[in-house]
Parts: C-alpha cells; structure tokens; sequence
C-alpha cells in the first residue's frame, strides 16, 4: 500500500446487491498527490468527497469505456458506491448513454449524506444503504437481471 493512502471496500447487503458492487472509501493524508490510473470496470460511481482546498461535494462518475490517468490530491477523504449496470433504470432512472466517460456534479445535500457521514465508514454504508432501499423500484424484471448478471 502507498504511504499516506488508505482504503476501505464494503459488499452490500443481499438486498441490494444486484445493483451494488460495493462501497468504498480512500483517504490520501498526505501532503503529495498520487498518480493512479483508472480501467473501465463496467460500473458507474457516486462519489462523496472533500479536502483541505475543496469543500464537500457529490459527482456521478460514469461508465468509463478507456483506462485514464488521474491523480489522488493531498489531503481528500472520498466515499463511494459502485454500482453494477441494473441500477441506472432501477435505483437511478437515468439514461446508460448520457453517463459515458463523464463526470456530473449532484446535489450537495445528495441522499442525505452529509460531511460528517464521510468520518465513519460502517455508518455511511449503513446510512446509504437505508436510503436507495427506500428508493429501488419495484417488480425488477427477471431477463433483465439475468442479462446484467451474464454481462
């Protein structure tokens, strides 16, 4: 593991897990930037984060189709779900096209996580968790759920 980076990977509860891939959490407490390089994975991101020069603040990450550079900045704290491809119609009722290679800004108040959820991971999985289970739409259609399985 790199010095100053630390990571956290959560699966969902069986209730959801055929929209989420998994929870995440990566914090970069020092003082340099990292450089990683992202691979399309065939999931799409929401990405709760802030740093010492950014205040808090929700992006959709979509579905990438190329590897790409990034850098992890000094001083961040993000939490994150990934979710599998069934969840753009089920749980978020968005388009798979409109989200290729593409970052989107939410709603800072997004869900209902707030700051102060991103200081303890167990509590922001459970607390997100609460939220899209009140959210995911009924009578889930079986072909479909077979289809993304197989994708």
């Amino acid at each position: 593991m790199t010095e100053g980076i630390e990571f956290k990977i959560a699966a969902p509860s069986p209730q959801l897990s055929d929209f989420v891939e998994s929870f995440w959490m990566l914090e970069n407490t020092s003082d340099t930037a990292h450089d990683t390089v992202g691979l399309p994975d065939g999931r799409f991101d929401i990405i709760f984060s802030y740093s010492s020069t950014e205040p808090f603040h929700v992006n959709l990450m979509g579905l990438g189709t190329e590897p790409g550079q990034h850098a992890i900045p000094p001083k961040i704290v993000l939490y994150a779900v990934s979710f599998k491809l069934l969840a753009i119609e089920y749980l978020l009722d968005i388009k798979a096209a409109s989200i290729l290679n593409t970052a989107y800004p939410l709603p800072d108040s997004f869900w209902g996580i707030e700051k102060e959820d991103l200081n303890d991971f167990e509590h922001f999985c459970n607390k997100l968790s609460a939220k899209m289970l009140s959210l995911v739409k009924p009578d889930i259609d079986s072909r479909k759920q077979k289809l993304f399985e197989l994708i």
